[in-house]
């Protein structure tokens, strides 16, 4: 979970306000922990070159291809360009799949309704957010970086399996759900709001200042 947690934190870190070199420090830290956490993890899993992470990622991802909804990544990952080229399709798979359809049983089609319905909420988003509204806030950034963070590493296991995925979800589906329904809002109506207020605040004041006179 280390890098999952790190690289975000990192992120948001470094894009708020403040002293340059408390950021510097802050990075050196995040820096030497993600090395510690990478040699125990290249140790536990025994991994000593860049082939050794390629193999070692598709038999344990290979692994979890079992059940009634479990499916092989087609050729495998055979190299760490194939792993790159997969990350896409297994992020996606891990936020977002099963699709209704995909998977025939009471469970599953639940899950395919609720998937429907955070694409949904993920086109609206697309649509209406700025990446300004993105850069200003660093909370929202830090959210999407461990989001997309998460379902990188996870998306070798949910893609195998999409009863896994289902279940793998669970962790992160608060922050994917928050951000989704907070990006996918309607900004015209909010805008409104605001003018109204500001509107009636007006006509108060002028009201005030007429019945002082």
């Amino acid at each position: 979970y280390a890098p999952i947690l790190l690289a975000p934190l990192a992120v948001f870190f470094l894009i708020q306000r403040g002293s340059f070199y408390l950021k510097i420090v802050f990075l050196v830290i995040v820096t030497i922990a993600f090395i510690f956490s990478w040699n125990l993890f290249a140790e536990q899993f025994s991994i000593e070159s860049s082939q050794d992470l390629v193999s070692t990622t598709d038999t344990v991802s290979s692994g979890w291809a079992r059940g009634g909804s479990g499916q092989q990544i087609s050729g495998g990952i055979t190299s760490f360009g194939s792993m790159l080229a997969f990350m896409p399709i297994g992020s996606f798979t891990a936020l977002f799949r099963p699709l209704p359809g995909e998977i025939l049983n009471p469970f599953g089609l639940l899950s395919g309704l609720d998937n429907f319905i955070l694409l949904s909420l993920l086109f609206f988003a697309i649509k209406r957010t700025q990446w300004k509204e993105i850069k200003e806030e660093p909370l929202l950034l830090w959210a999407i970086v461990l989001l997309t963070v998460w379902a990188t590493i996870y998306g070798f296991v949910s893609y195998q399996n999409l009863g896994t995925a289902i279940r793998y979800k669970l962790m992160i589906l608060p922050i994917l759900l928050g951000l989704l329904l907070y990006f996918s809002r309607n900004r015209n109506t909010i805008n409104n709001r605001e003018l109204n207020e500001k509107a009636k605040r007006v006509w108060l004041q002028r009201k005030n200042i007429f019945w002082r006179y």
